[in-house]
This record gives C-alpha cells, sequence and structure tokens, in this order.
C-alpha cells in the first residue's frame, strides 16, 4: 500500500446525501430501550423522518422506515468492522440512494460470511484504514491545542476517506504544509484543509424561554450574573444527589447561581450553583445542584416542541421521557439526532450525524471527541439535550459553519435577534456520566 500522505488543497466539502466523517461502529453500547419499543408515533422519529423527508424528497412512510432501521443497520456496520480489523474504513448511511449502508474498506476488500443483510451493503474502495485516520487525528488535535497548527478544527470525512482541517485563514496551502510537517510517516491519510469561520458556544444574553416544574432538559436556565444556556439531562451521582447538566462553558463563576423562569408563577426561581465544571480538551460539560428539589421536581424528561416540517404537524410533548444512553455508532453516519434549544425559532428539530471524534477550538479552549448534527443552532442552546428514540446522545458544546441571525420571541419578551450557525457540535453523554459518575435519572 503506498504510504505517502496525499494533500488535496482546499478541496471544499459539499453534503450531497450525507456530510462528514465516520461513526466508529465499535462505539456501540447496549441501550437501556428495545428498538421494538419505539413507535412510529415516537415525537423524535417523527421530527427525524420529517428532516429526512424534506432533505431527501422522499414519502414520509419511508423516511420514518429508514429511521427505525437506523439501529440494525449500524449493528451490521459494527459486526463488519469486527471482521474487517484493519482493513475497515468506516461507514455511513447514505439517503441520497435509497438509505444504503455504505461500507469503505482499504482496497474493497468484501467479507465472504454469513450476516444477515450483508448482501444489501454497497462497498467502496478505500485507501486510509479508520485507525490510521485517528491516529493522524490525535497527532494533529495536539498541535491544535498548542497553537502550533492555526487551524480550529478537524474531523474524518467518511465519504472523502480523508481527514478535514478547518481554519478561518485564506492561504490554505501554509496550513496544510504545517499539517503535514506534523504527521509524516504517520501512514496513508489524505488531508484536506478549508477556510471556514471558527466555532463559538452557543451561550446567549437576555433570552426567556422556560418550562415549569418538573426540571427537565430543553428548559431555559441563566447565570447570575451572565448568560442564558439551556439544561440538558437530569442525573444523580453517586451520593444520590440530583444534578442538571449542561455545557462546562456555560459557567463564569464557580459560587454564582443559576436560576430558571415559570410560566406559571411568571418569575424566576433559583435553582443552584454549578457542582463540577469541565471545559478542557477532555470535554465540555457541568453539572448544576438542584437546591429546592422538592419543588422542581426534576426528572428524566425533555421538552418536545411542536414541528410543522412538511406540513405534517406534530404534537407537543413537554414530558417526552429518556429512558437511557444511546452511542454514535447506533445512529451512524447519516443517521438522525434531534435537539432542544431554549432559543431558536423552531426549538426542537433534528438533522444528520456528519462527524464524530471532532476536534475544535471555540472561546479560547481546544476541545476533543465532538460529535457533528447538520441542524442550525443559535445562541442560548449551549447545553441543550441530543437525543432520538427515547435516548440521550449529548449536550450542545457550540456551533460552526455559516453564521446567520433569526429573530425569535417567547411568550415573556418581544421579538428579538440572536445569532446562528449553520451546524451543531456535541458532547457526548456517555462520557459526562462516566467522568462525573452520574446516573440518568428516571422519567
Amino acid at each position: 500500500m503506498n504510504k505517502q500522505i496525499l494533500p488535496v488543497l482546499l478541496a471544499l466539502f459539499v453534503a450531497v446525501g450525507t456530510a462528514g466523517p465516520v461513526a466508529a461502529a465499535s462505539d456501540l453500547s447496549s441501550a437501556v430501550v428495545d428498538e421494538q419499543s419505539i413507535g412510529r408515533d415516537d415525537p423524535t422519529v417523527v421530527l427525524a423522518s420529517e428532516a429526512l423527508a424534506k432533505e431527501f424528497d422522499v414519502p414520509i412512510e419511508v423516511a420514518v422506515d429508514r429511521i427505525l432501521e437506523q439501529e440494525s443497520l449500524f449493528g451490521l456496520a459494527a459486526d463488519i468492522e469486527e471482521k474487517l480489523g484493519e482493513d475497515f474504513a468506516g461507514a455511513w448511511v447514505d439517503h441520497a440512494e435509497g438509505g444504503a449502508l455504505h461500507v469503505a474498506s482499504i482496497d474493497g476488500v468484501r467479507l465472504d460470511v454469513e450476516l444477515a443483510g450483508l448482501d444489501q451493503v454497497v462497498w467502496i474502495e478505500a485507501r486510509s484504514s479508520l485507525e490510521s485516520m485517528r491516529m493522524a487525528l490525535a497527532e494533529i488535535s495536539i498541535q491544535i491545542d498548542s497553537r502550533s497548527i492555526n487551524a480550529h478544527s478537524m474531523w474524518i470525512d467518511v465519504r472523502e476517506n480523508s481527514l478535514v482541517v478547518e481554519t478561518e485563514k485564506a492561504d490554505t496551502s501554509g496550513i496544510l504544509d504545517s499539517v503535514l510537517n506534523q504527521i509524516d510517516g504517520k501512514g496513508d491519510v489524505r488531508i484536506k484543509v478549508q477556510q471556514s469561520i471558527a466555532p463559538e458556544a452557543m451561550q446567549a444574553e437576555c433570552v426567556d424561554t422556560h418550562c415549569d416544574a418538573p426540571l427537565r432538559g430543553g428548559s431555559l436556565i441563566q447565570e447570575l450574573p451572565g448568560g442564558v444556556c439551556t439544561a440538558g439531562f437530569l442525573a444523580t451521582n453517586a451520593f444520590g444527589q440530583e444534578r442538571l447538566i449542561t455545557a462546562g462553558h456555560c459557567p463564569f463563576g464557580a459560587t454564582n447561581n443559576y436560576r430558571a423562569a415559570q410560566p406559571r408563577s411568571g418569575g424566576w426561581h433559583i435553582t443552584g450553583q454549578p457542582a463540577a465544571v469541565r471545559f478542557t480538551a477532555n470535554g465540555d460539560f457541568a453539572t448544576l445542584v438542584i437546591n429546592n428539589v422538592p419543588g422542581w421536581e426534576p426528572r428524566g424528561i425533555v421538552v418536545v416542541h411542536d414541528s410543522n416540517a412538511n406540513n405534517r404537524p406534530t404534537v407537543r410533548d413537554e414530558r417526552y421521557p429518556i429512558n437511557g444512553v444511546g452511542s454514535s455508532g447506533q445512529v451512524g453516519i447519516g443517521g438522525f439526532l434531534c435537539v432542544t434549544g431554549a432559543v431558536n425559532l423552531n426549538p426542537t428539530r433534528c438533522g444528520q450525524l456528519q462527524s464524530v471524534g471532532q476536534t475544535s477550538t471555540y472561546r479560547g479552549v481546544t476541545v476533543n471527541n465532538l460529535g457533528r448534527i447538520g441542524v442550525t443552532v443559535c445562541g442560548g442552546m449551549s447545553g441543550g439535550p441530543v437525543y432520538v428514540g427515547g435516548l440521550g446522545y449529548g449536550i450542545v458544546a457550540a456551533g460552526g459553519g455559516s453564521t446567520f441571525n433569526t429573530n425569535w420571541n417567547t411568550w415573556a419578551l418581544p421579538t428579538r435577534t440572536s445569532t446562528c450557525r449553520g451546524n451543531l457540535l456535541y458532547q457526548g453523554l456517555t462520557q459526562i456520566l462516566n467522568d462525573f459518575n452520574l446516573t440518568l435519572m428516571a422519567p
């Protein structure tokens, strides 16, 4: 195999079908919810299906079938990865080609074994293994963190079998040279450097969207004094104490209280101070104390807002249950995830998973191992829950891509403008629970 690194100067990545890097099929973890228990009328299945139907112009019933098939497809991808070993180069669903599972392998090698669904797989020849691209990503992440390379993000583009490095610099050739110098001899890895605006934390000031008790994911929280973020998931620590999960970049002060507004009373109520905060290369997440547990009645639920996508209205579910934790491997590249944020013209929306294991720099910190979803995200959504099919996948960390403004209003505030970004970066929920020794609360 040719071990040269193949540079591609400013090769712009265009999303046709799906965009982005590979979901590591080996990241599969057991889900609490049986796939069969998620019905066609599940609000997140409906929302994700509407997004798929609109983007790929397929009938809504076909879109629903594809969403429900996501987990089984990437179970197959996990089996294929295990059997291919070092020849595995990634897997993704291509909805532009009928929702087929595509598997990339070194030199197009195929499996000759009995596996259900294997005959439907579309095989793609690749030059670089997934493992070699991961090794190169890890090496460049160190250089980005140390500012040796003037770039803000990096991710694996499985469709193009390459590593994408994003910079704000117009002269991408200099960035490419720096990258090549850092990973020389790391293997047969194609590098693409493209210009893009750096991500920014999706925190905002003066926003006011909220829920009454019980305290749930997707409701607005505000630091005193400070900006506004979104509640992610509710959990308990090793001592049985209730905690609210949100983004680590949200807290500005270790002793500052957070509050949330309740429409019923029309007033603000204290939730509590930060309990644990991490905003480093190893993650962007925090937990908040819940001072008045009887008053807030925290539960493992998320608010799902109305959607009118494709002129097919969905019913608002203010107590959508989160019954377990999902992994990127269960959805897979091209699969759909949903998010609820405190500030957005459409507070709940769904989009395709584009990448996992992304490294991005925002607010002066380089954060590793982020996921990216092709859905808009607006100021104030930081910390908001990422979920689908009754499972939590992560929380909003930042926004990347194109910048635009949107007007929105709430029950308490007149119309105002929020800055938004074209795609969403999220922090994985499994890492949060493991690192902070937390357990999700029951619905």
